[in-house]
């Protein structure tokens, strides 16, 4: 960063006047990291080892900044995203990282802590989203959490992380990686060794939730609003597409160096660092559960309230489209906060729900390639063992994959094999019911539609295959009864097919046995007293006599039914609702 930028920046804050073309390119900075939500007595920020500033309330920091508090200092950094990071007296840390784009789906960020208590609790969801913390020890994979701890200012001493919630991997300096989450501990050495959480002396870890608590308060703080100034050129700093950002925030700068502290970090006296065998006592334990609970409470409510101030700010920056794009990614990256999502941007439902949802670019390319594997590798790093998120993706890209049906049935048809794998999956089923039925209720508007047939005869019928056998799992035919009954008629309709029939001839089979099984599962006939009467209907007709079944699962691909059916009012209706 500029001195000049500095400048302008440090102006713009305290009120002097600028040009309309610098406070343009101001708001729109992408290097803008965020904001200081609180500061207490002495906090200073640089860029370079000589560029040094005091750090007041409210001010920017920005990419590469250091931060540095002193003896009797705390201080809070507010992300785009409304992440929080507190960090205590004589801490020292950098602002490695800070890509947000709520619209494209990406958030991408890295903090380096040299020394102190620290707290992180995450804000505002995405898709494809990765937060790391690195200290002298290693680094840390967060994923929406809260997360503290205390980095010793000798780097000797090791360091000690507490999960609060969620979930978090450690890759020590050798390599080696931890996994642990809410309520465990791990304690990092730098010459590599870590010690895992089931060896954390349970002492420990209560020891370090204290210490942490005790300075810098049992519970984060409630933050004073953002001026409204601010809170624009934050707002517009993540309207910045991720690419651009990134190149924005690309450097070959080498790190600064940390300057002695005046005070030293240090875990509370007497606390052990070496690994135990002997389980928490019953007090211990509950304890732990306590402060897990707690904070999973903090969680919420700042996801809440981060969703909230995110989509609040991108209001007053963005186009409705951009702006319902926007709300669909940070409710797809967190369903919990849709509503929420929703309700700030001031857009109604139906807004949000015609707006086509941006994908993830790695995801729109391997769509656009076409590569069926590529979409499943794709869908499987993004979602990251996630269940619900795999879900959540597999239903967008197989969206995306029907509007591709007319210019390249092909990759339409090779796109649905690829979400049909995700959702296949029994951990996924389970997690995410609508997200599935919606998932293979589109991939049969893909399957049943006759130019897919024509060019991709052979995987249409395997793609019929699954789609029966899923829609025929209790959980997901629960969610819905009708829009299951029609994903199977849509399969017996597609099997049918001459010229899937000839190249697939076992497909029939499969799923005339499929839909045979489905018509005498209890569970089915408790979710749907007419369940075995339709599929029976759907078994005793040909091509010729299932009428608007094609037309039914075709809506979106151009073909018209003036017929209004009660299948076709059930699907309409799961179609319409939020998932």
């Amino acid at each position: 960063m500029g001195i000049g930028l500095r400048s302008l920046m440090i102006a713009a804050l305290a009120g002097t006047a600028l040009t309309a073309l610098s406070a343009a390119a101001l708001e729109a900075d992408p290097r803008i990291v965020g904001r200081a939500a609180v500061v207490q007595d002495l906090v200073s920020g640089r860029t370079t080892p000589t560029d040094q500033r005091v750090i007041k309330l409210n001010d920017l920091v920005l990419f590469q900044e250091q931060i540095i508090t002193g003896p009797k200092s705390k201080a809070i950094i507010e992300f785009r995203d409304g992440t929080t990071l507190e960090l205590g007296p004589n801490g020292a840390l950098t602002l490695d990282k800070m890509i947000f784009d709520p619209e494209g789906g990406k958030k991408d960020k890295a903090v380096s802590i040299s020394r102190g208590l620290f707290r992180l609790v995450s804000g505002a969801a995405a898709p494809d989203s990765t937060t790391t913390i690195k200290t002298p020890s290693g680094t840390i994979g967060i994923r929406g959490s809260v997360a503290s701890g205390v980095v010793p200012s000798d780097p000797n001493q090791p360091t000690v992380i507490v999960g609060g919630s969620g979930n978090f991997t450690h890759t020590s300096n050798n390599g080696t990686t931890t996994q642990f989450t809410g309520g465990q501990a791990i304690i990092a050495n730098v010459n590599g060794s870590t010690v895992p959480p089931n060896n954390v002396p349970a002492g420990t870890t209560l020891s370090v939730i204290n210490q942490v608590g005790n300075t810098l308060g049992q519970q984060p703080p409630t933050l004073p609003t953002a001026p409204t100034n601010v809170q624009q050129q934050l707002a517009a700093a993540n309207t910045v597409p991720a690419n651009q950002q990134q190149q924005q925030q690309t450097s070959n700068n080498p790190p600064l160096n940390t300057p002695p502290a005046a005070g030293q970090v240090t875990l509370a006296s007497g606390v052990q660092t070496t690994a135990t065998n002997t389980p928490p006592t019953a007090q211990q334990q509950q304890q732990i559960n306590n402060y897990a609970q707690q904070q999973q409470q903090v969680n919420n409510q700042q996801q809440q309230q981060a969703t909230q101030n995110v989509v609040q700010g991108l209001s007053t920056v963005m186009n409705p489209t951009q702006l319902a794009n926007a709300v669909n990614q940070i409710s797809s990256g967190n369903p919990a906060q849709s509503q929420t999502a929703q309700n700030a941007s001031g857009l109604s439902q139906q807004q949000v729900a015609q707006a086509p949802a941006a994908l993830p670019p790695a995801l729109q390319a391997a769509i656009n390639s076409g590569n069926a594997a590529a979409v499943t590798q794709v869908i499987n790093t993004l979602s990251a063992g996630n269940p619900q998120r795999a879900a959540t993706l597999a239903q967008q890209a197989v969206a995306a994959a029907e509007r591709l049906l007319q210019t390249n049935p092909q990759a339409a048809v090779s796109v649905a094999g690829a979400t049909m794998q995700i959702v296949a999956q029994l951990q996924v089923q389970n997690s995410a019911p609508p997200q599935v039925l919606q998932t293979i209720t589109t991939a049969a508007r893909i399957f049943v539609s006759p130019i897919a047939q024509r060019v991709a005869p052979q995987q249409t019928g395997n793609l019929a295959v699954q789609a029966a056998q899923i829609a025929g799992s209790p959980a997901i035919y629960a969610a819905n009864p009708q829009a299951a009954i029609q994903v199977m008629a849509s399969a017996y309709q597609t099997v049918q097919s001459p010229s899937v029939a000839v190249a697939n001839p076992t497909a029939s089979g499969q799923v005339a046995q499929t839909l045979s099984q489905a018509s005498q599962a209890q569970t089915l006939n408790q979710a749907n007293p007419t369940n075995s009467a339709q599929i029976a209907q759907i078994l005793a007709s040909s091509n010729s006599n299932l009428p608007g079944v094609v037309e039914d699962l075709q809506g979106a691909t151009g073909v018209q039914n003036p017929t209004e059916t009660p299948l076709r009012s059930e699907l309409n209706s799961f179609q319409a609702s939020p998932t």
